[in-house]
């Protein structure tokens, strides 16, 4: 059993916000599926699927982002699971906006914020569960005139548009790969494209 948690914040103030690019992994494989995510515990929507003849469980906090590990943490021991099960979806401004990253732990190898990179939601994974679960980095850039705490908060540009659907896309199918085939064989697929 897999744990697929999209980072991003509840509300439709931050909807298709470049801070909510989790949330849009997460319902982009819900919508592909026809399914619906429920609100549990009101700590999170989720709802249940099969890859690779593995259940997975998808997962969008609503505790906000700084609180995303309070709802993942819910789901395992919920299940019995550890954070090894985790896969997390998050946003990176470090990545070129539509680039895929997977890396394997919640190091993420950097010297910004610890082995979060600076990202709140991350961090609060990190305490939650530990550094032993899997990342899939969407990248929304950066700009260097904004704030990165407004920039991120804002949404994708029409220059963007393509180039972010096309990552969501891509981001579903890095999911699917790291289940059906393990976090090395979707690393060298998605690292390099």
């Amino acid at each position: 059993m897999r744990v697929v948690v999209g980072l991003g914040n509840p509300g439709r103030k931050y909807v298709n916000t470049r801070h909510n690019a989790g949330f849009m992994v997460i319902d982009a494989m819900a919508s592909a599926r026809g399914l619906v995510l429920r609100e549990k515990a009101g700590l999170y929507e989720t709802v249940e699927t099969v890859v690779a003849a593995q259940v997975v469980i998808l997962v969008k906090p609503l505790t906000y982002m700084n609180l995303s590990g309070h709802a993942a943490d819910d789901v395992l021991r919920r299940r019995g699971l550890c954070g090894s099960d985790v896969i997390v979806v998050q946003d990176d401004v470090d990545i070129e906006c539509g680039r895929l990253k997977i890396k394997r732990g919640g190091s993420s190898g950097g010297s910004s914020g610890g082995s979060s990179g600076g990202h709140r939601g991350v961090q609060s994974i990190i305490e939650a569960v530990g550094y032993d679960f899997t990342r899939v980095k969407l990248g929304i850039g950066r700009d260097p005139d904004v704030p990165v705490e407004r920039y991120v908060l804002g949404r994708f540009s029409a220059s963007e548009a393509d180039a972010i659907r096309e990552a969501i896309e891509r981001a579903c199918g890095a999911v699917e790969c790291i289940i059906a085939e393990g976090v090395e064989a979707a690393m060298n697929r998605f690292n390099a494209a």
